[in-house]
Protein backbone atom coordinates (compact mmCIF):
# COMPACT_ATOMS: atom_id res chain seq x y z
CA UNK A 1 0.00 0.00 0.00
CA UNK A 2 2.65 2.13 0.69
CA UNK A 3 4.55 1.78 -2.80
CA UNK A 4 0.92 2.56 -4.35
CA UNK A 5 0.82 5.59 -2.28
CA UNK A 6 -2.36 4.09 -0.40
CA UNK A 7 -0.57 4.57 2.91
CA UNK A 8 0.45 7.50 4.64
CA UNK A 9 1.33 6.29 8.18
CA UNK A 10 0.40 3.23 10.59
CA UNK A 11 -1.96 4.09 13.40
CA UNK A 12 -2.34 1.10 15.99
CA UNK A 13 -4.86 1.44 18.51
CA UNK A 14 -3.48 0.77 21.91
CA UNK A 15 -0.41 -0.98 21.92
CA UNK A 16 -1.21 -3.03 25.37
CA UNK A 17 -3.57 -5.15 23.73
CA UNK A 18 -1.36 -7.18 21.86
CA UNK A 19 -0.71 -11.12 22.42
CA UNK A 20 2.97 -11.77 23.56
CA UNK A 21 4.94 -13.55 21.39
CA UNK A 22 6.85 -17.01 22.48
CA UNK A 23 10.01 -15.09 22.68
CA UNK A 24 8.47 -12.70 25.53
CA UNK A 25 7.00 -15.30 27.43
CA UNK A 26 8.89 -13.92 30.62
CA UNK A 27 9.41 -11.11 30.07
CA UNK A 28 7.50 -8.29 32.42
CA UNK A 29 4.76 -6.52 30.91
CA UNK A 30 6.94 -3.59 30.47
CA UNK A 31 9.82 -5.41 28.70
CA UNK A 32 6.87 -6.44 26.28
CA UNK A 33 5.78 -3.12 25.62
CA UNK A 34 9.67 -2.23 24.64
CA UNK A 35 10.16 -5.04 22.65
CA UNK A 36 6.83 -4.50 20.58
CA UNK A 37 7.78 -0.81 20.02
CA UNK A 38 11.42 -1.52 18.67
CA UNK A 39 9.70 -3.88 16.61
CA UNK A 40 7.52 -1.35 14.75
CA UNK A 41 10.54 0.91 15.06
CA UNK A 42 12.06 -1.69 12.73
CA UNK A 43 9.02 -1.78 10.38
CA UNK A 44 8.69 1.45 9.72
CA UNK A 45 12.46 2.09 8.68
CA UNK A 46 12.01 -0.76 6.52
CA UNK A 47 8.53 0.33 4.70
CA UNK A 48 9.67 4.41 5.41
CA UNK A 49 6.16 4.71 6.89
CA UNK A 50 5.15 6.64 10.32
CA UNK A 51 4.06 4.23 13.25
CA UNK A 52 2.11 5.80 16.02
CA UNK A 53 -0.46 4.30 19.08
CA UNK A 54 -3.45 5.54 20.13
CA UNK A 55 -4.56 4.93 23.76
CA UNK A 56 -7.87 5.99 25.52
CA UNK A 57 -8.30 9.13 27.63
CA UNK A 58 -10.56 9.89 30.28
CA UNK A 59 -14.00 11.65 30.06
CA UNK A 60 -12.30 14.81 31.76
CA UNK A 61 -10.35 15.21 28.64
CA UNK A 62 -13.57 16.43 26.77
CA UNK A 63 -14.25 18.64 29.13
CA UNK A 64 -13.63 22.65 27.82
CA UNK A 65 -10.75 24.18 29.02
CA UNK A 66 -9.16 21.76 30.51
CA UNK A 67 -5.26 21.58 29.83
CA UNK A 68 -4.58 18.10 28.50
CA UNK A 69 -1.79 16.10 29.78
CA UNK A 70 -0.53 12.43 30.26
CA UNK A 71 -2.15 12.22 33.40
CA UNK A 72 -5.62 11.95 31.31
CA UNK A 73 -4.62 8.61 29.69
CA UNK A 74 -6.74 5.91 31.67
CA UNK A 75 -6.83 2.43 32.79
CA UNK A 76 -4.28 0.12 30.90
CA UNK A 77 -2.50 2.97 29.07
CA UNK A 78 -0.73 3.73 31.76
CA UNK A 79 2.91 2.53 30.15
CA UNK A 80 2.60 5.51 27.99
CA UNK A 81 2.83 7.73 31.13
CA UNK A 82 6.74 6.99 30.96
CA UNK A 83 6.62 7.74 27.20
CA UNK A 84 9.22 10.44 25.94
CA UNK A 85 6.69 12.15 24.13
CA UNK A 86 2.63 12.06 24.01
CA UNK A 87 0.36 13.83 21.53
CA UNK A 88 -3.13 14.08 23.29
CA UNK A 89 -5.94 14.92 20.58
CA UNK A 90 -9.44 15.65 21.37
CA UNK A 91 -12.68 17.48 19.76
CA UNK A 92 -15.90 18.88 21.32
CA UNK A 93 -19.01 18.45 20.65
CA UNK A 94 -20.71 21.02 18.93
CA UNK A 95 -23.31 23.06 20.85
CA UNK A 96 -24.83 24.78 17.79
CA UNK A 97 -24.05 24.09 13.75
CA UNK A 98 -20.38 24.58 12.78
CA UNK A 99 -20.37 26.40 9.77
CA UNK A 100 -17.86 27.71 7.02
CA UNK A 101 -17.42 31.07 6.01
CA UNK A 102 -20.51 30.61 3.51
CA UNK A 103 -22.44 29.46 5.90
CA UNK A 104 -22.49 25.95 4.86
CA UNK A 105 -22.82 23.37 7.69
CA UNK A 106 -19.38 21.11 8.32
CA UNK A 107 -21.30 19.60 11.68
CA UNK A 108 -24.71 19.56 13.37
CA UNK A 109 -25.46 20.12 17.11
CA UNK A 110 -24.80 17.24 18.84
CA UNK A 111 -21.97 16.11 16.59
CA UNK A 112 -18.08 16.65 16.98
CA UNK A 113 -16.26 19.27 15.97
CA UNK A 114 -14.09 19.06 13.27
CA UNK A 115 -11.78 21.12 14.75
CA UNK A 116 -9.14 19.50 16.78
CA UNK A 117 -6.96 20.40 19.57
CA UNK A 118 -3.74 18.59 19.92
CA UNK A 119 -1.24 19.04 22.99
CA UNK A 120 1.81 17.73 23.15
CA UNK A 121 3.46 16.51 26.72
CA UNK A 122 6.51 15.53 27.00
CA UNK A 123 8.41 13.94 30.03
CA UNK A 124 11.44 16.27 29.71
CA UNK A 125 11.52 19.94 31.04
CA UNK A 126 11.75 21.28 27.11
CA UNK A 127 8.78 23.23 25.66
CA UNK A 128 5.50 21.49 25.62
CA UNK A 129 2.95 23.06 23.11
CA UNK A 130 -0.41 22.72 21.95
CA UNK A 131 -2.19 22.94 17.96
CA UNK A 132 -5.23 23.21 16.40
CA UNK A 133 -5.45 20.82 13.62
CA UNK A 134 -8.94 20.11 11.01
CA UNK A 135 -10.68 16.67 11.05
CA UNK A 136 -11.88 15.09 8.24
CA UNK A 137 -14.08 12.30 9.04
CA UNK A 138 -15.45 10.86 5.97
CA UNK A 139 -11.89 10.43 4.84
CA UNK A 140 -10.46 10.14 8.20
CA UNK A 141 -7.89 13.13 7.24
CA UNK A 142 -6.30 15.79 9.56
CA UNK A 143 -4.88 18.81 7.96
CA UNK A 144 -3.57 21.88 9.35
CA UNK A 145 -5.77 24.24 7.45
CA UNK A 146 -9.53 23.66 7.18
CA UNK A 147 -10.67 21.02 4.74
CA UNK A 148 -13.63 22.90 3.95
CA UNK A 149 -12.02 26.21 2.45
Amino acid sequence: MRKEGRCDIVLLDYMGAFKTTRGQGNMQEWQKVVDDCSRFVMFSGKYKVPVCTMAQGTKEMLEPGVTLTRRHLMGGAQFYHKAQTVVLSTRETCVEPFTDNHKRIIAEIGEQSPTMVSAIDKQNSGPKGKMVQYFNGRFFQITDKPWWD
